[in-house]
């Protein structure tokens, strides 16, 4: 009997142990577990931020490759409505198709509440004749500026050298 005593004594210390061993690691086991898979999810956001900040950085580089484009679409949409440059670009454009500027109508800038970009409408008069007009709505169209022709009417001609008299309404985008 005195020799199976410090057995048991043996196996209930082991057990005892195996027990509060099991008992004190198996939290620490289930945290370390947990830490793993948050790591892992860190990892994750962290190669996605990555890449992200990757593309806006390729982007970045596209934009700077290509300046002379987006000042092309300034100059179509230009920050601000300003009228008098665009009566300087009408008068211009005019006098290089052979027209002349005969007056200005109403200039109106209007935007909607929910909207960026503001209309600018215009009304003139130019005199000259068909071929002219012709060549300054080719000027207008080709113009790096968006502008639409809303309206057109003109009178026949008074004069002996056959100029006609147009009426125009213009609108323009800018934001």
């Amino acid at each position: 009997m005195y020799a199976s005593r410090p057995l048991v004594i043996i196996i209930v210390c082991f057990a005892l142990a195996l027990i509060l061993g099991g008992g004190l690691v198996w939290p620490e086991y289930r945290s370390l577990k947990a830490a793993q898979v948050e790591i892992s999810q860190k990892e994750a956001n962290l190669k996605t931020e990555k890449d992200y900040f990757a593309k806006v950085e390729n982007l970045s580089a596209e934009l700077e490759n290509n300046k002379s484009e987006m000042a092309k679409i300034d100059s179509a949409l230009p920050k601000s409505p300003s009228v008098p440059d665009f009566l300087n670009f009408l008068q211009d454009a005019s006098s290089q198709s052979g027209l002349v500027l005969l007056s200005l109508g109403s200039a109106t800038v209007s935007s909607d509440p929910g909207k960026t970009v503001k209309e600018t409408r215009l009304s003139f008069q130019v005199a000259g004749s068909y071929a002219a007009f012709k060549n300054f709505l080719s000027v207008l169209e080709k113009s790096a500026r968006i502008i639409n022709v809303e309206a057109i009417s003109f009178s026949s001609p008074r004069d002996p050298k056959g100029n006609f008299i147009f009426n125009l309404t213009i609108m323009t985008n800018s934001y």
